[in-house]
């Protein structure tokens, strides 16, 4: 499932957690996904800002609208957070959608076609 596993990160719709690299249970996000709504996952990679690396910025949309967002880096439990190795830009990033109960899913790659204007987003 996208968000257990070595580099990847994920928000669960069943219960709005998010999970990078994490497999026991993911941190608090936002509301659980409603039918009918539309969402969107995205990053922002920014190759200065950092002394041992790019500045990696995750972020949410429900409807074209932020919902909220955080850094890659943000400060993590030693003993039960795994290492972010893989999502800081380096290496290819590619993606993988997980389904729960009767939903259909449409993957738009093409900025165009997003609800969502980059230019929105906000740096964390």
């Amino acid at each position: 499932m996208p968000g257990w596993h070595r580099g990847s990160l994920a928000v669960h719709g069943d219960d709005g957690h998010r999970f990078v690299n994490d497999r026991w249970g993911g941190k608090d996000f936002m509301a659980e996904f409603r039918r009918g709504d539309t969402y969107g996952i995205g990053m922002t990679l920014a190759p200065e800002g950092r002394d041992d690396g790019p500045r990696v910025g995750i972020f949410v949309t429900r409807n074209g609208d932020l919902v909220d967002g955080w850094d890659l880096y943000e400060e993590t439990d030693a003993e039960g957070d795994l290492p972010v190795t893989g999502l800081e830009g380096f290496h290819d990033l590619s993606c993988a959608v997980g389904t729960y109960d009767g939903v259909s899913v449409e993957v738009i790659l093409n900025p165009a076609m997003w609800k969502f204007r980059a230019a929105d987003v906000v740096e964390y």
